[in-house]
């Protein structure tokens, strides 16, 4: 029973990391829509722009931009990208530091 609980759980946070990721491609493409809606405003001051081929090529990126978040998880990017984040990170040069000190007493 332990077990099965384990696997659920680990399988819970790795679709709210897939969805977490993905929603920042999905903010990406909100912002594409923006642009989009501005850009088909533009046609009412006289520039002509072919929406149609513009809207196919955003689609096509959303489409692309989706399933890269799926990858990015797969192939462990954002394992990666919170590991050298913490690195990088000042107070946990501190926390290494203090645990180095506690070690070296024991």
């Amino acid at each position: 029973m332990n077990e099965i609980v384990k696997r659920v759980r680990s399988k819970l946070v790795y679709a709210k990391l897939f969805m977490s990721r993905t929603m920042t491609y999905f903010a990406i493409f909100n912002t594409l829509m923006l642009v989009f809606l501005t850009v088909s405003q533009l046609q009412e001051y006289g520039i002509h722009i072919n929406l149609i081929v513009n809207i196919i090529i955003v689609m096509v990126a959303t489409i692309i931009m989706i399933s890269f978040g799926y990858v990015e998880d797969r192939m462990g990017f954002f394992r990666l990208e919170s590991l050298l984040m913490s690195q990088r990170n000042p107070y946990f040069d501190e926390i290494i530091e203090r645990l180095e000190r506690l070690e070296k007493k024991k």
